[in-house]
């Protein structure tokens, strides 16, 4: 609900040193929400010292989630495949 969950950071803490320079990619679902803690993660994983591949991919409830249901579109299946990539390629 646009920050951190505690119990996930809580994860990443306790695993500090095994995150340093590793990259990572981000998607978001959702809408203003996913933007802020998209941002907050952002701040969390530059003070661990991680890799940020890539844009975020952002997928709005109103296009990807129509009845609830996980729709995807074939650009917003290609970016998350793009962005697998990106990080594989960086790790």
């Amino acid at each position: 609900n646009g920050s951190v969950p505690g119990v996930m950071k809580n994860a990443v803490d306790s695993l500090f040193v095994e995150w340093t320079e590793k990259p990572v990619g981000f998607i978001g679902w959702g809408s203003t929400g996913a933007s802020s803690a998209l941002e907050h993660w952002h701040t969390v994983v530059t003070f661990l010292g991680m890799k940020l591949v890539g844009d975020d991919l952002k997928l709005p409830f109103a296009e990807v989630f129509p009845d609830f249901q996980f729709t995807p579109g074939e650009a917003q299946v290609d970016a998350v495949v793009e962005l697998g990539k990106a990080v594989a390629a960086a790790a």
